[in-house]
C-alpha cells in the first residue's frame, strides 16, 4: 500500500505541501479555479511549511513516520485505556486497515487518532489538562472533535469542555495569519467547505463510509436524513451517560463517523478505540468471528473504486449503531436480573 501511495505521486501529501506553500496568503482560502481550498483550519497549514525545503519524497516519507509514530502511541494508550497488553494492541492497530491507508495516502487522521485517545485517557484520569489540550488541538479537524465535546458536556465536565474551547479559541490568531491576516476568516473556511464538500461528496463517492453521505447518494430528503441523525445522537445519550467514559468517548468517535456529512475511507481510524472496546467486551467465540470479519472486511475498502462498494460504508454503522444496540440489550438483561 505504501509502494502504492508512491506510485500514486504521493496521495494527497501535495495538497498539504501546498497548504505549506499558500499558508499566509489569500491563496489558502481562495485558490485558483479547480484547486482545492485548505479544508482544515487554516492554523495547520503551517506545519507543513517546513516540509516545502525537503524534496516531497523524503517529506513524504517524514510523514509516514511520524503517522507511524502517532499511531504506535495511541495504541499505547488504547492497551492502558481498555486493558490490553501492548503487543497485541499494537497489532491490532497497525491490522486496521484505516490506519495503514492514510499513513500511504499522506493523510493525517492517525494524528487526530492520537489526539482522540489522549483526550479519552484525560476522561478517563479526570484530568482537566489531559482532557481539553488534545480536545482543543483535534479542533484542526472539528468533525474528529465534536464528539468528545459533546462527551465532555453529557458527562458534565464543563471545566474541561471550557478550557479547550478557550484553547480551540486561540488558534483563530494564528489562521488569521495563515488567511493573509484575514480577521474574517471563519466564514470564508466555512464558504469554501460549504461550496467544497457537496462536489466532493459525489466525486468520492466510492470513499465514502459515513451513513448520512450514504443516505444522500440514495436521494432521501434531507428533512428524514435530519430526523434519522437526530434520533440517533437523542437515543445513544442515555447509554453515554451510564456506560465508563472511555468506552462512551470510543463510542461518540464511531457515531461521529456514521453521522458525519463528509467521511472518507481513511478517516475510519477512528473507530479503533470501539474496536478494542469491543474486543474486551465480547466473549468468545463471537469475539473472534466478530474482529476476523471486521478486519478482513475493511480490507478491502481501499479497493472500492475497482470492486464498486466500500465495505467500511458496512462496516461503520455496523459498529457505531450495533454497539449502541448492544449496550441498550446488555443493560436490559442486567437490569431484569436484578429486579429478579
Amino acid at each position: 500500500m505504501i509502494i502504492g501511495g508512491i506510485q500514486s505521486a504521493f496521495g494527497d501529501w501535495p495538497g498539504y505541501l501546498q497548504a505549506g506553500a499558500d499558508a499566509g496568503t489569500a491563496r489558502l482560502l481562495h485558490p485558483a479555479p479547480g484547486m482545492q481550498p485548505f479544508l482544515y483550519l487554516p492554523a495547520f497549514a503551517w506545519l507543513f511549511v517546513p516540509a516545502l525545503a525537503l524534496p516531497q519524497a523524503l517529506s513524504y516519507a517524514i510523514d509516514a513516520l511520524v503517522m507511524a509514530a502517532c499511531a504506535a502511541l495511541a495504541a499505547v494508550i488504547c492497551a492502558h485505556l481498555y486493558g490490553i497488553r501492548r503487543g497485541p494492541a499494537m497489532l491490532m492497530t497497525f491490522a486496521w486497515n484505516p490506519v495503514i491507508y492514510s499513513i500511504a495516502i499522506g493523510q493525517t487522521s492517525n494524528l487526530g487518532l492520537l489526539l482522540a485517545t489522549l483526550c479519552t485517557l484525560g476522561l478517563a484520569r479526570g484530568s482537566l489538562w489531559l482532557t481539553a489540550f488534545p480536545a482543543a488541538l483535534l479542533l484542526y479537524k472539528p468533525t474528529y472533535a465534536v464528539p468528545l465535546f459533546a462527551i465532555m458536556v453529557i458527562r458534565r465536565r464543563f471545566a474541561a469542555c471550557a478550557v479547550a474551547i478557550a484553547g480551540g479559541a486561540l488558534l483563530y490568531i494564528p489562521s488569521a495569519w495563515a488567511a493573509n491576516d484575514d480577521a474574517a476568516w471563519p466564514r470564508q473556511w466555512l464558504a469554501a467547505l460549504r461550496t467544497w464538500f457537496p462536489n466532493d461528496n459525489w466525486h468520492s463517492s466510492a470513499k465514502a463510509i459515513s451513513t448520512t453521505t450514504l443516505l444522500v447518494h440514495a436521494h432521501v430528503p434531507a428533512l428524514i436524513i435530519g430526523a434519522l441523525v437526530a434520533f440517533v445522537v437523542a437515543a445513544s445519550v442515555p447509554l453515554l451517560l451510564r456506560i465508563p467514559i472511555e468506552e462512551a468517548a470510543a463510542c461518540a468517535m464511531a457515531l461521529g463517523i456514521v453521522v458525519s456529512a463528509h467521511a472518507l475511507t481513511y478517516e475510519a481510524v477512528m473507530l479503533l478505540p470501539l474496536l478494542f472496546v469491543a474486543i474486551t467486551r465480547l466473549r468468545e467465540p463471537w469475539r473472534t468471528r466478530c474482529a476476523a470479519g471486521v478486519y478482513v472486511l475493511a480490507a478491502f475498502a481501499p479497493y472500492a473504486d475497482v470492486i464498486g462498494f466500500n465495505s467500511l460504508a458496512l462496516i461503520v454503522p455496523t459498529i457505531g449503531l450495533g454497539w449502541i444496540a448492544i449496550g441498550y440489550a446488555t443493560s436490559s438483561v442486567s437490569e431484569n436480573r436484578d429486579g429478579a
